[in-house]
């Protein structure tokens, strides 16, 4: 094979990977290399990114978190614009920074966005900046109150990947959704219970640092406990002490959570497909029982796994799904499948109460009918995670004459009815 054809075709074999979910992590940014300063924004960019006048526009810079500019005129909010490098520390295929400009409306829409810097590999391939650019411009008007599911697709409201720049594409589109649903959440652009939760700020942690403050739970049921569960079964599980199956759970919003399981890229890439709300749970388990199984590839749906909060009873489709094949910590435990899974807003969950996930395992029995059991582990978001509520939605103070009357009630009772008699 002739030499000058092989960084073309490592290319192409990178970029068929990247667009599976098991794709390999494409680089970190190293520590500390996010910019000390933002890219200075003027009153005529910040018009042009939002698509209005430039006359009489305010660009003040808010700190955050995360930090970002407000555009006003004659003190009426037109919308915030971000850094995506300075919010989410997206960087491109290339392992150089990508920087994007994305301005989002108060109506929770991205009003526009802007290439700022790139080092895309692609120029190679005879596409230009202008190309990337106007990529990048079609973004205006998505709604981001709707879930973007597509990896790297064209269906949807989201514009169409550039050929032959697949990989480059997606972690663009990535970049500016994830920066633009930041903005709009930590804004109060969107409501619902997914906007509680801080999606802003981020910790280096361990795997055992997660565990330790009780970002992940664990449920290890071991093989003798499942063959006693499932006595009758006319298979039943090998003695022992080995697990049928460890199982654990957590909420990935936060990135400190998500991003420190899957690393930056993964992590954006599966954040970038929820909508307002939508919330994202990571489900781990080793052992001889799979938490899948293979049913949902036929049906849609995984009808193994449930999660319960309160009366609602929850199950998972095959588009909600996303596939991890190896997680980013380096003291995490190795593992025989992990699942990320959407939760719609519309279901009615809310990440930060309590909930249940549980795993239901079925074996038939010699008699005809059928052994089960569920395994399931309990979970709580850290309250660390979880924003204080907007301060309309905290009851109001009671009133000191009000609680003084309410402490003396009895007493102003007694007396009046004996001042009657």
């Amino acid at each position: 094979m002739p030499r000058r054809i092989l960084p073309s075709l490592a290319f192409c074999a990178a970029a068929l990977l990247a667009v599976t979910a098991s794709a390999e992590p494409l680089p970190e940014p190293p520590p500390g290399s996010r910019p000390s300063a933002p890219v200075p924004l003027d009153a005529a960019t910040a018009a042009g990114l939002l698509g209005v006048p430039a006359t009489g526009i305010g660009v003040r810079r808010d700190a955050g978190p995360p930090p970002a500019w407000e555009i006003t005129r004659d003190g009426r909010l037109l919308g915030v614009v971000g850094s995506s490098w300075e919010i989410t520390g997206s960087i491109g295929y290339s392992g150089k920074p990508i920087d994007i400009l994305v301005a989002v409306s108060p109506e929770a829409r991205i009003a526009g966005a802007r290439l700022v810097r790139q080092s895309e590999p692609v120029l190679t391939l005879g596409i230009s900046p202008e190309d990337i650019a106007a990529y990048v411009a079609r973004f205006r008007g998505i709604d981001l109150t709707k879930p973007h599911l597509t990896a790297f697709g064209s269906e949807g409201d989201l514009p169409p990947v550039i050929a032959r720049a697949t990989v480059s594409s997606g972690v663009i589109r990535d970049a500016i959704l994830r920066t633009a649903r930041t903005l709009a959440l930590s804004r109060g652009f969107v409501r619902g219970a997914g906007s509680r939760i801080d999606r802003t700020r981020f910790e280096e942690k361990s795997w055992r640092a997660l565990v330790a403050e009780g970002a992940l739970s664990r449920v290890t049921v071991t093989l003798d406990e499942a063959r006693a569960a499932l006595a009758g079964a006319k298979v039943p599980p090998p003695p022992g002490d080995k697990p049928f199956l460890d199982l654990w759970v957590g909420l990935i919003d936060p990135p400190t959570i998500g991003r420190n399981l899957l690393g930056l890229h993964l992590y954006n890439r599966v954040m970038a497909q929820l909508g307002a709300g939508d919330a994202a749970l990571f489900v781990a388990s080793r052992g001889l029982y799979s938490h899948r199984g293979t049913a949902w590839r036929r049906s849609g749906v995984f009808d193994r796994l449930e999660l319960v909060q309160g009366e609602r009873r929850l199950r998972f489709r095959a588009e909600d799904f996303t596939r991890i094949d190896r997680l980013a910590p380096s003291d995490a435990p190795e593992f025989k499948e992990i699942s990320v899974f959407r939760i719609p807003a519309s279901t009615g969950f809310d990440p930060a109460l309590p909930f249940r996930v549980e795993v239901e395992a079925r074996r038939p029995k010699s008699d005809g009918g059928e052994a089960a059991m569920r395994i399931g582990v309990d979970y709580v978001l850290p309250r660390k995670y979880v924003l204080a509520p907007p301060p309309e939605t905290l009851p109001e103070a009671t009133p000191l004459w009000k609680s003084a009357w309410e402490a003396k009630r009895g007493r102003v009772l007694g007396v009046a009815s004996g001042s009657v008699s």
